[in-house]
Protein backbone atom coordinates (compact mmCIF):
# COMPACT_ATOMS: atom_id res chain seq x y z
CA UNK A 1 0.00 0.00 0.00
CA UNK A 2 2.83 2.37 0.85
CA UNK A 3 4.57 1.51 -2.42
CA UNK A 4 1.48 2.44 -4.47
CA UNK A 5 1.17 5.72 -2.62
CA UNK A 6 4.79 6.51 -3.33
CA UNK A 7 4.34 5.79 -7.04
CA UNK A 8 1.32 8.14 -7.23
CA UNK A 9 3.34 10.90 -5.53
CA UNK A 10 6.18 10.42 -7.98
CA UNK A 11 3.80 10.62 -11.00
CA UNK A 12 2.10 13.74 -9.72
CA UNK A 13 5.43 15.37 -9.06
CA UNK A 14 6.67 14.58 -12.57
CA UNK A 15 3.47 16.05 -14.09
CA UNK A 16 3.77 19.14 -11.97
CA UNK A 17 7.30 19.70 -13.10
CA UNK A 18 6.12 19.55 -16.71
CA UNK A 19 2.85 21.43 -16.18
CA UNK A 20 3.48 24.08 -18.81
CA UNK A 21 4.09 21.46 -21.48
CA UNK A 22 0.87 19.63 -20.56
CA UNK A 23 -1.08 22.89 -20.61
CA UNK A 24 0.27 23.78 -24.05
CA UNK A 25 -0.63 20.35 -25.43
CA UNK A 26 -4.17 20.63 -23.99
CA UNK A 27 -4.66 24.07 -25.51
CA UNK A 28 -3.43 22.83 -28.87
CA UNK A 29 -5.84 19.88 -28.84
CA UNK A 30 -8.74 22.18 -27.89
CA UNK A 31 -7.94 24.67 -30.63
CA UNK A 32 -7.70 21.93 -33.25
CA UNK A 33 -11.03 20.48 -32.05
CA UNK A 34 -12.73 23.83 -32.15
CA UNK A 35 -11.47 24.46 -35.65
CA UNK A 36 -12.69 21.04 -36.79
CA UNK A 37 -16.10 21.61 -35.27
CA UNK A 38 -16.32 25.09 -36.75
CA UNK A 39 -15.47 23.74 -40.20
CA UNK A 40 -18.50 21.40 -40.08
CA UNK A 41 -21.41 23.25 -41.74
CA UNK A 42 -24.67 23.58 -39.90
CA UNK A 43 -27.41 21.29 -41.14
CA UNK A 44 -30.96 22.54 -41.27
CA UNK A 45 -33.93 20.19 -41.24
CA UNK A 46 -37.35 21.01 -42.63
CA UNK A 47 -40.36 18.82 -41.96
CA UNK A 48 -43.81 18.67 -43.51
CA UNK A 49 -46.80 16.35 -43.33
CA UNK A 50 -48.49 15.39 -46.57
CA UNK A 51 -52.05 14.02 -46.81
CA UNK A 52 -52.42 11.82 -49.91
CA UNK A 53 -55.62 10.37 -51.32
CA UNK A 54 -54.36 6.86 -51.99
CA UNK A 55 -57.49 5.77 -53.87
CA UNK A 56 -57.15 8.68 -56.28
CA UNK A 57 -53.51 7.97 -57.08
CA UNK A 58 -53.87 4.19 -57.11
CA UNK A 59 -57.58 3.63 -57.88
CA UNK A 60 -59.21 0.35 -57.01
CA UNK A 61 -59.81 -1.78 -60.09
CA UNK A 62 -63.02 -3.27 -58.68
CA UNK A 63 -61.48 -6.72 -58.05
CA UNK A 64 -60.86 -6.35 -54.36
CA UNK A 65 -57.80 -4.15 -54.75
CA UNK A 66 -54.65 -5.27 -56.54
CA UNK A 67 -52.42 -3.23 -54.19
CA UNK A 68 -51.98 -3.97 -50.52
CA UNK A 69 -51.44 -1.29 -47.90
CA UNK A 70 -47.66 -1.78 -47.90
CA UNK A 71 -47.47 -1.77 -51.68
CA UNK A 72 -49.46 1.46 -51.83
CA UNK A 73 -47.11 3.17 -49.36
CA UNK A 74 -44.03 2.00 -51.28
CA UNK A 75 -45.55 3.16 -54.54
CA UNK A 76 -46.23 6.65 -53.19
CA UNK A 77 -42.75 6.88 -51.62
CA UNK A 78 -41.16 5.94 -54.94
CA UNK A 79 -43.34 8.48 -56.73
CA UNK A 80 -42.32 11.26 -54.34
CA UNK A 81 -38.60 10.54 -54.56
CA UNK A 82 -38.42 9.55 -58.21
CA UNK A 83 -35.50 10.85 -60.23
CA UNK A 84 -37.78 12.86 -62.51
CA UNK A 85 -39.40 14.69 -59.59
CA UNK A 86 -36.10 15.31 -57.83
CA UNK A 87 -34.61 16.70 -61.02
CA UNK A 88 -37.49 19.18 -61.22
CA UNK A 89 -36.93 20.07 -57.54
CA UNK A 90 -33.22 20.65 -58.15
CA UNK A 91 -33.98 22.91 -61.11
CA UNK A 92 -36.64 24.83 -59.16
CA UNK A 93 -34.50 25.41 -56.06
CA UNK A 94 -31.42 26.45 -58.05
CA UNK A 95 -29.20 23.46 -57.21
CA UNK A 96 -28.59 23.00 -60.94
CA UNK A 97 -28.72 25.56 -63.69
CA UNK A 98 -30.72 25.52 -66.86
CA UNK A 99 -27.66 24.45 -68.90
CA UNK A 100 -26.49 21.79 -66.43
CA UNK A 101 -25.15 18.57 -67.85
CA UNK A 102 -26.31 15.06 -67.13
CA UNK A 103 -23.54 14.56 -64.59
CA UNK A 104 -24.55 17.61 -62.59
CA UNK A 105 -28.20 16.56 -62.70
CA UNK A 106 -27.34 13.05 -61.51
CA UNK A 107 -25.25 14.45 -58.67
CA UNK A 108 -28.01 16.80 -57.53
CA UNK A 109 -30.58 13.99 -57.69
CA UNK A 110 -28.33 11.68 -55.65
CA UNK A 111 -27.77 14.40 -53.04
CA UNK A 112 -31.50 15.00 -52.73
CA UNK A 113 -32.23 11.28 -52.46
CA UNK A 114 -29.84 11.05 -49.53
CA UNK A 115 -31.17 14.14 -47.77
CA UNK A 116 -34.93 13.59 -48.28
CA UNK A 117 -36.77 11.06 -46.15
CA UNK A 118 -40.38 9.98 -46.54
CA UNK A 119 -41.81 8.31 -43.43
CA UNK A 120 -45.43 7.02 -43.53
CA UNK A 121 -47.30 7.79 -40.33
CA UNK A 122 -50.69 6.44 -41.37
CA UNK A 123 -52.14 4.90 -44.49
CA UNK A 124 -52.51 8.28 -46.20
CA UNK A 125 -50.33 10.64 -44.13
CA UNK A 126 -46.60 10.95 -44.85
CA UNK A 127 -43.92 12.97 -43.04
CA UNK A 128 -41.36 14.53 -45.36
CA UNK A 129 -37.96 15.62 -44.02
CA UNK A 130 -35.21 17.45 -45.92
CA UNK A 131 -31.79 17.98 -44.38
CA UNK A 132 -29.43 20.52 -46.00
CA UNK A 133 -25.89 21.42 -44.97
CA UNK A 134 -23.90 22.77 -47.91
CA UNK A 135 -20.59 24.28 -46.84
CA UNK A 136 -20.49 26.83 -49.64
CA UNK A 137 -23.76 28.36 -48.47
CA UNK A 138 -24.50 30.45 -45.43
CA UNK A 139 -26.73 29.30 -42.61
CA UNK A 140 -29.62 31.41 -43.87
CA UNK A 141 -29.25 30.00 -47.36
CA UNK A 142 -29.13 26.43 -46.05
CA UNK A 143 -32.26 27.01 -43.97
CA UNK A 144 -34.06 28.58 -46.91
CA UNK A 145 -32.96 25.75 -49.22
CA UNK A 146 -34.20 23.06 -46.80
CA UNK A 147 -37.65 24.65 -46.71
CA UNK A 148 -37.67 25.30 -50.45
CA UNK A 149 -36.85 21.68 -51.30
CA UNK A 150 -39.94 20.42 -49.48
CA UNK A 151 -42.15 23.12 -50.98
CA UNK A 152 -40.92 22.31 -54.48
CA UNK A 153 -41.28 18.56 -53.91
CA UNK A 154 -44.89 18.89 -52.76
CA UNK A 155 -45.70 21.28 -55.62
CA UNK A 156 -44.22 18.94 -58.24
CA UNK A 157 -46.09 15.96 -56.77
CA UNK A 158 -49.38 17.87 -56.69
CA UNK A 159 -48.96 19.15 -60.25
CA UNK A 160 -48.26 15.64 -61.52
CA UNK A 161 -51.38 14.30 -59.82
CA UNK A 162 -53.54 17.14 -61.15
CA UNK A 163 -52.15 16.65 -64.62
CA UNK A 164 -52.84 12.93 -64.40
CA UNK A 165 -56.38 13.64 -63.17
CA UNK A 166 -57.01 15.99 -66.09
CA UNK A 167 -55.71 13.38 -68.53
CA UNK A 168 -57.95 10.71 -67.03
CA UNK A 169 -60.93 13.07 -67.15
CA UNK A 170 -60.20 13.97 -70.77
CA UNK A 171 -59.98 10.30 -71.70
CA UNK A 172 -63.23 9.58 -69.85
CA UNK A 173 -64.99 12.40 -71.70
CA UNK A 174 -63.72 11.08 -75.03
CA UNK A 175 -65.04 7.63 -74.18
CA UNK A 176 -68.45 9.03 -73.20
CA UNK A 177 -68.60 11.11 -76.40
CA UNK A 178 -67.87 8.03 -78.48
CA UNK A 179 -70.58 6.07 -76.67
CA UNK A 180 -73.11 8.87 -77.21
CA UNK A 181 -72.19 9.03 -80.89
CA UNK A 182 -72.70 5.26 -81.24
CA UNK A 183 -76.10 5.46 -79.53
CA UNK A 184 -77.11 8.37 -81.75
CA UNK A 185 -76.10 6.45 -84.86
CA UNK A 186 -78.10 3.42 -83.70
CA UNK A 187 -81.20 5.54 -83.03
CA UNK A 188 -80.95 7.11 -86.47
CA UNK A 189 -80.77 3.68 -88.09
CA UNK A 190 -83.82 2.51 -86.13
CA UNK A 191 -85.79 5.63 -87.11
CA UNK A 192 -84.85 5.07 -90.76
CA UNK A 193 -86.02 1.44 -90.62
CA UNK A 194 -89.28 2.47 -88.96
CA UNK A 195 -89.94 5.11 -91.60
CA UNK A 196 -89.21 2.60 -94.36
CA UNK A 197 -91.57 0.07 -92.76
CA UNK A 198 -94.35 2.63 -92.51
CA UNK A 199 -93.85 3.63 -96.14
CA UNK A 200 -94.00 0.00 -97.30
CA UNK A 201 -96.98 -1.06 -95.17
CA UNK A 202 -99.08 2.09 -95.09
CA UNK A 203 -101.86 0.38 -97.08
CA UNK A 204 -102.29 -2.46 -94.59
CA UNK A 205 -104.45 -0.32 -92.28
CA UNK A 206 -107.68 0.52 -94.20
CA UNK A 207 -109.37 3.91 -93.90
CA UNK A 208 -108.62 6.70 -91.57
CA UNK A 209 -106.30 9.58 -91.76
CA UNK A 210 -103.08 10.42 -90.05
CA UNK A 211 -99.93 8.40 -89.53
CA UNK A 212 -99.99 4.59 -89.32
CA UNK A 213 -99.34 4.75 -85.57
CA UNK A 214 -102.38 7.00 -85.07
CA UNK A 215 -104.52 4.71 -87.22
CA UNK A 216 -103.41 1.68 -85.18
CA UNK A 217 -104.38 3.45 -81.96
CA UNK A 218 -107.79 4.35 -83.43
CA UNK A 219 -108.34 0.72 -84.46
CA UNK A 220 -107.44 -0.45 -80.97
CA UNK A 221 -109.92 2.00 -79.43
CA UNK A 222 -112.66 0.81 -81.79
CA UNK A 223 -111.87 -2.83 -80.90
CA UNK A 224 -112.21 -1.97 -77.20
CA UNK A 225 -115.66 -0.44 -77.81
CA UNK A 226 -116.74 -3.56 -79.70
CA UNK A 227 -115.58 -5.77 -76.82
CA UNK A 228 -117.60 -3.72 -74.32
CA UNK A 229 -120.69 -3.93 -76.56
CA UNK A 230 -120.22 -7.70 -76.86
CA UNK A 231 -120.09 -8.08 -73.08
CA UNK A 232 -123.29 -6.02 -72.71
CA UNK A 233 -125.07 -8.12 -75.36
CA UNK A 234 -124.03 -11.34 -73.64
CA UNK A 235 -125.47 -10.05 -70.34
CA UNK A 236 -128.78 -9.18 -72.06
CA UNK A 237 -128.87 -12.61 -73.67
CA UNK A 238 -128.34 -14.32 -70.30
CA UNK A 239 -131.25 -12.28 -68.81
CA UNK A 240 -133.53 -13.19 -71.73
CA UNK A 241 -132.66 -16.88 -71.40
CA UNK A 242 -133.45 -16.71 -67.69
CA UNK A 243 -136.83 -15.16 -68.34
CA UNK A 244 -137.59 -17.71 -71.07
CA UNK A 245 -136.67 -20.59 -68.75
CA UNK A 246 -138.96 -19.26 -66.03
CA UNK A 247 -141.96 -19.05 -68.38
CA UNK A 248 -144.16 -22.24 -68.22
CA UNK A 249 -144.79 -24.03 -71.50
CA UNK A 250 -148.56 -24.41 -70.80
CA UNK A 251 -151.20 -22.40 -68.99
CA UNK A 252 -153.51 -24.43 -66.72
CA UNK A 253 -157.02 -24.77 -68.23
CA UNK A 254 -160.37 -24.51 -66.65
CA UNK A 255 -160.67 -28.26 -66.07
CA UNK A 256 -157.45 -28.43 -64.07
CA UNK A 257 -157.38 -28.91 -60.33
CA UNK A 258 -156.85 -25.98 -58.13
CA UNK A 259 -154.07 -27.64 -56.16
CA UNK A 260 -152.08 -28.54 -59.28
CA UNK A 261 -152.46 -25.02 -60.67
CA UNK A 262 -151.11 -23.50 -57.44
CA UNK A 263 -148.10 -25.88 -57.32
CA UNK A 264 -147.20 -25.19 -60.95
CA UNK A 265 -147.52 -21.44 -60.41
CA UNK A 266 -145.21 -21.63 -57.38
CA UNK A 267 -142.76 -23.76 -59.39
CA UNK A 268 -142.79 -21.24 -62.22
CA UNK A 269 -142.20 -18.37 -59.76
CA UNK A 270 -139.28 -20.22 -58.13
CA UNK A 271 -137.69 -20.95 -61.50
CA UNK A 272 -138.13 -17.30 -62.49
CA UNK A 273 -136.43 -16.22 -59.28
CA UNK A 274 -133.59 -18.70 -59.89
CA UNK A 275 -133.02 -17.25 -63.35
CA UNK A 276 -132.95 -13.76 -61.88
CA UNK A 277 -130.31 -14.83 -59.36
CA UNK A 278 -128.15 -16.30 -62.10
CA UNK A 279 -128.59 -13.15 -64.18
CA UNK A 280 -127.27 -11.16 -61.20
CA UNK A 281 -124.15 -13.33 -61.22
CA UNK A 282 -124.91 -15.67 -58.29
CA UNK A 283 -123.31 -19.09 -58.67
CA UNK A 284 -124.69 -22.48 -57.75
CA UNK A 285 -122.59 -22.46 -54.55
CA UNK A 286 -124.45 -19.42 -53.17
CA UNK A 287 -126.64 -20.33 -50.15
CA UNK A 288 -129.75 -18.63 -51.59
CA UNK A 289 -129.36 -20.52 -54.87
CA UNK A 290 -128.95 -23.82 -53.00
CA UNK A 291 -132.08 -23.18 -50.90
CA UNK A 292 -134.10 -22.15 -53.97
CA UNK A 293 -132.99 -25.28 -55.85
CA UNK A 294 -134.17 -27.50 -53.01
CA UNK A 295 -137.51 -25.63 -53.01
CA UNK A 296 -137.83 -26.08 -56.79
CA UNK A 297 -137.13 -29.81 -56.42
CA UNK A 298 -139.88 -30.20 -53.82
CA UNK A 299 -142.33 -28.14 -55.90
CA UNK A 300 -141.59 -30.29 -58.96
CA UNK A 301 -142.30 -33.42 -56.96
CA UNK A 302 -145.64 -32.00 -55.73
CA UNK A 303 -146.61 -30.79 -59.23
CA UNK A 304 -145.75 -34.16 -60.81
CA UNK A 305 -147.63 -36.04 -58.12
CA UNK A 306 -150.75 -33.86 -58.44
CA UNK A 307 -150.55 -33.87 -62.23
CA UNK A 308 -150.35 -37.66 -62.40
CA UNK A 309 -153.41 -37.91 -60.18
CA UNK A 310 -155.59 -36.61 -63.03
CA UNK A 311 -157.81 -33.72 -62.96
CA UNK A 312 -156.72 -31.44 -65.45
CA UNK A 313 -155.50 -30.34 -68.74
CA UNK A 314 -154.24 -27.10 -69.86
CA UNK A 315 -153.71 -24.96 -72.90
CA UNK A 316 -150.30 -24.26 -74.51
CA UNK A 317 -148.69 -20.99 -73.52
Amino acid sequence: MNGLYDEIRVAVHSVWTRRWLVLAVAWGICILGWLAVASIPNRYDSRARLLVDVNQILPDDGTGGSFGAGQQIDQIRETLTSARNLEKVAATTGLIGADAGERDKAGAVAMLQQNIKVVPQQQNIFELTSSVGIGSLSDADNAKLASGILDSLITVFRDDQLRGGRVNTREGLKFLDSQIADREKGLREIEARRAAFEAQNIGLIPGGTGSPAQRVEAARAELGQIDSQLVSAQAQLAAANGQLASTPQSVPGVGGGVGGSVARQQLAGAQNELSSMRARGLTDAHPDVIALKSQIASLKAIADREGSGGGGGGMQN
